[in-house]
């Protein structure tokens, strides 16, 4: 099964660091999106989704923290992991403004090609796991959503199924009527027939019992 493309920004004052970094990072299911100052980058971070943002530390006009802060200023690119590069020693403050900014990483270049890529793949990995969880979160809303319909759809059937149907009542055929008031009247003469002959008996027999 072939994989989703993702997407990753390159940001660099530099086209020869730039052409270094998709040489590096180049693969079939990533797209390096390149860029060579912040304004530029600020532009393309408005029309696509990125799993990771490279940023130079030195870039003209914007440099890497102040985009860094536009970033995270930003609802659409507050989640986006940042690592910095930087091409000469850093002290501990110039770090730590960094990631106070959000970088989640500081690499000096140059850097190990290998560790670089470990990186790159573990943010890569990352995205498309939450890109996952988000799809099965939202097949799982929508299957619910189409469940509660369809119950309520069943629910309306039934009451319109128990509301037409109401009390019933019979009409009993003439001819039922009839039958039901002869046999009622032979059981009644029948209890009086035996009824008497066991007043009878009782009398001539001097008991009071019926049989």
């Amino acid at each position: 099964m072939q994989r989703e493309r993702v997407n990753i920004l390159l940001v660099d004052g530099g086209e020869s660091n730039l052409l270094a970094l998709e040489a590096l990072l180049r693969e079939e299911s990533v797209e390096l999106i390149k860029a060579k100052s912040g304004e530029e980058a600020l532009e393309i971070l408005l029309t696509c989704d990125f799993c990771l943002a490279l940023l130079d530390v030195q870039m003209p006009e914007m440099d890497c923290f102040e985009l860094a802060q536009y970033m995270r200023g930003t609802e659409r690119t507050r989640s986006i992991p940042i690592i910095f590069l930087t091409a000469m020693a850093t002290d501990e403050r110039r770090r730590f403004r960094g990631y106070e900014t959000g970088a989640v990483d500081y690499l000096l270049k140059p850097f190990e090609p290998q560790m670089l890529q470990s990186k790159v793949a573990v943010f890569v990995e990352l995205y498309r796991q939450r890109q996952d969880l988000a799809r099965q979160r939202d097949e799982l809303r929508d299957s619910a959503e189409r469940l509660s319909e369809a119950l309520d759809r069943l629910r309306t059937r039934r009451q319109l199924s128990l509301g037409g149907r109401g009390i019933r009542t019979f009409a009993p055929r003439p001819e039922l009527i009839e039958r039901r008031r002869k046999n009622l009247w032979m059981d009644l003469r029948g209890s009086r027939w035996t009824a008497s002959r066991g007043i009878a008996l009782a009398s001539s027999e001097g008991q009071s019992r019926f049989f």
